[in-house]
């Protein structure tokens, strides 16, 4: 989420989802899953070497087929740098070939490419499906049944990818300033206040700059607050804020 947020408003990828038909005989097998994936990104890497794309690994329990209620593994991708029209047809094909099960169902239905229509649907997307987080069942049957899955996800042509990458300004702000800006994120993500240690806010970089003269304005200087009934020294003196074009 971290890395998406500092993608510039411009950058719209393209959504893929590569699947595994019943018959691949890899399920179950984690290495299968990675040798798989790297033979995808080989031929990516020759077909578009300018391009690049962010892969997400997800193990779910089938909910059809021969495997129904069995652990299947599949990979939700978002590529940079190549239409939607090339991909549509060149995806298929190329994992059809990776797999190489000869099923021909799975060449019209094993994978799955989509368009991103708004900056806030690319968002939305990660939030639930590049970042979601296996449960705590599933994760035990991964390691009981195939041992390690490896690695969870991963850039392809790291390189290429900072072409889509804002630029990143740094303010150092005092301890107070901090406070303010905080308390202005919260109130824009409608967080309630509490006691905790640190807040990630995923916030416009446009809005971030036109309300920083605001956030930052000097106030009278405290060194001791009071949450929860007791008084304590706030613990950091910088904040580093970090505004995405």
């Amino acid at each position: 989420m971290r890395i998406l947020a500092q993608l510039k408003k411009s950058v719209l990828p393209c959504f893929v989802t590569l699947t595994y038909p019943d018959t691949w005989e890899g399920h179950s097998d984690p290495e299968a899953w990675k040798v798989t994936l790297k033979r995808f990104e080989a031929r990516f890497r020759r077909e578009y070497p300018g391009a690049s794309y962010i892969w997400r690994q997800e193990v779910i329990d089938r909910k059809s087929g021969e495997r129904i209620g069995q652990l299947s593994p599949h990979f939700h991708l978002l590529i940079f740098g190549v239409s939607y029209a090339k991909l549509r047809s060149w995806v298929p094909v190329t994992w059809y070939e990776v797999v190489a099960t000869g099923d021909d169902h799975h060449l019209e239905a094993g994978t799955q490419v989509s368009r991103v229509k708004s900056r806030r649907g690319l968002m939305s997307y990660a939030s639930k499906a590049v970042g979601r987080v296996m449960s705590g069942e599933l994760a035990k049957m991964v390691q009981a049944e195939g041992g390690s899955a490896g690695r969870w996800w991963g850039i392809v042509l790291r390189d290429n990818f900072i072409a889509w990458v804002s630029e990143v300004k740094e303010y150092a702000l005092s301890e107070l300033q901090a406070m303010l800006a905080l308390r202005s994120f919260r109130k824009k993500a409608k967080i309630r206040s509490r006691d905790y240690s640190s807040l990630f806010a995923f916030i416009d970089g446009a809005w971030l700059l036109l309300n920083l003269p605001r956030l930052v304005v000097p106030v009278v200087v405290k060194d001791r607050y009071r949450v929860t009934g007791r008084p304590y020294v706030m613990p950091f003196y910088q904040f580093m804020g970090c505004a995405y074009g």
